[in-house]
């Protein structure tokens, strides 16, 4: 009896032990599952902060824009979706045409004297013009390097006052033009004073 006793309690012990093991594994295992969590959610935060940066400019225009005049918008609205953010970036930077017609908005505004606008637009432009290269993976456009200071070229530059005189030194950049690179056309003179 105490033979068959001391056998059962070595059977026991032996299965505690291998139990033992296996919660030592099992525990082994939990901790590398914690630490790779842990791993990945600080990975997913920093994925998160960059989506954030990454997007947080043209977050920045697509809400100005919301709040433009509505005879701005009109002009927008045919080339570019203004409703939601990703046909607003797509519609924005798709062609060509698209960044003229946005072009076109700022020199709107300018002419219309409403500067605080048109520099919101003028930003929209320069920064759709960025992503329209990055999608071609070339630069097929670029934007005027005009400052104040350069000379004045008519074949580069539109005077803002029709009735200035040409030749001169350009006060002020009012907007930039931009050039096709693929055909080296001038799409739009940079606007000046």
């Amino acid at each position: 009896m105490i033979e068959g006793s001391n056998s059962e309690l070595h059977k026991i012990k032996k299965e505690l032990d291998d139990k033992s093991i296996k919660l030592e594994e099992a525990e082994e295992i939990i901790r590398k599952l914690k630490n790779d969590n842990s791993i990945l959610s600080e990975h997913n935060k920093a994925l998160e902060v960059e989506l954030n940066s990454t997007c947080k400019d043209v977050k920045k225009i697509f809400n100005a824009l919301q709040q433009i005049d509505p005879k701005y918008r009109t002009e927008l609205e045919p080339y570019i979706r203004l409703h939601k953010l990703e046909p607003f970036i797509v519609s924005s930077s798709i062609n060509i045409d698209a960044l003229d017609k946005i072009w076109k908005v700022a020199k709107l505004a300018i002419k219309n004297n409403e500067l605080e606008l048109s520099e919101t637009i003028r930003e929209y432009f320069e920064y759709m013009v960025k992503l329209f290269n990055e999608a071609k993976h070339d630069e097929v456009v670029t934007i005027d390097n005009v400052k104040e200071g350069d000379y004045y070229n008519v074949h580069d530059y539109e005077c803002i006052d029709p009735d200035k005189s040409y030749g001169g030194v350009i006060n002020k950049v009012y907007l930039p033009g931009f050039i096709n690179n693929y055909n080296h056309k001038r799409i739009e003179k940079s606007l000046v004073d």
